[in-house]
């Protein structure tokens, strides 16, 4: 948490979580009198409304105090199941959300899209409400519950139909200096994937993203003088891209043979 306008840097600011002091702090900038502190938060039962924080600061007669909220537990909503096809029911719970306010639920994109369902959320700040996944083409879709006026949302993502990613490799066996093909399907659009070995000189290969298709294909070469034996080829989700779509990990097995072994009819670069 932070402050500012404190009146007296260097006194103390005590911190209160529902009434229970939980850290002191000190006013560290004269000019802007402001504070830094952290906290945990103590064990406390879920409710539909936030818990009050506090924070005093007294100086002879001049009393300061400004008060923040936070809800037990924060705002979030999860769906089951988190993929499926036009007109499949999906549950979608809720927790953490007031208790009198509507929480709206919205299947997205297009940005602004009209509710797909109301609710309003229990005693605790939980909800449970069922919806139909609309006619839309295949992709992966961000699925928001929302109370405008506590500004209380949570997103999760649903995956039009559901996809199970897959690779495959042709050769499946070759020596050094082998040109192997690699054929991905089943990803959800927009996915960027990272292939590489688990052992053997690494790919240097650029993240693939993936189109309406949701298939890839490249070529990769087994480098000549590279390591003999049987090795893994991954294909998982690039997690430098922020906010691209998960899904899961595409393994694929690849014999590396010295250059008697090979079969007939194989690819090789020297």
């Amino acid at each position: 948490m932070t402050g500012a306008n404190w009146p007296s840097a260097g006194f103390d600011i005590a911190i209160t979580f529902d009434g229970s002091l939980v850290a002191t702090v000190k006013a560290t900038d004269i000019k802007s009198g402001a504070f830094k502190a952290s906290f945990t938060v103590p064990n406390k039962a879920p409710r539909g409304f936030p818990y009050t924080v506090t924070a005093t600061e007294g100086v002879g007669d001049v009393i300061a105090t400004a008060n923040a909220f936070l809800s037990v537990p924060c705002a979030a909503i999860t769906l089951n199941p988190t993929c499926g096809r036009t007109g499949d029911s999906v549950a979608v719970h809720g927790a953490g959300f007031r208790s009198d306010i509507v929480v709206s639920i919205t299947f997205t994109p297009p940005v602004g899209a009209v509710p797909i369902a109301t609710t309003v959320p229990g005693l605790d700040g939980a909800f449970d409400v069922v919806i139909k996944v609309p006619t839309d083409p295949p992709g992966t879709y961000a699925v928001d519950a929302i109370q405008v006026r506590t500004k209380a949302a949570s997103r999760a993502l649903f995956t039009i139909p559901c996809v199970k990613a897959s690779i495959r490799l042709v050769p499946t066996v070759g020596p050094p200096g082998t040109l192997v093909t690699v054929t991905g399907t089943g990803f959800p659009v927009g996915a960027v994937i990272r292939l590489s070995w688990n052992q053997g000189i690494p790919l240097s290969l650029a993240s693939i993203t993936i189109g309406q298709s949701q298939r890839f294909t490249v070529t990769v070469l087994i480098f000549p003088h590279d390591q003999l034996g049987k090795r893994t080829m991954s294909a998982a989700p690039d997690l430098i891209v922020a906010g691209s779509p998960l899904f899961n990990i595409a393994t694929a097995d690849f014999l590396v043979v010295p250059g008697t072994g090979q079969p007939r009819k194989f690819a090789w670069r020297r």
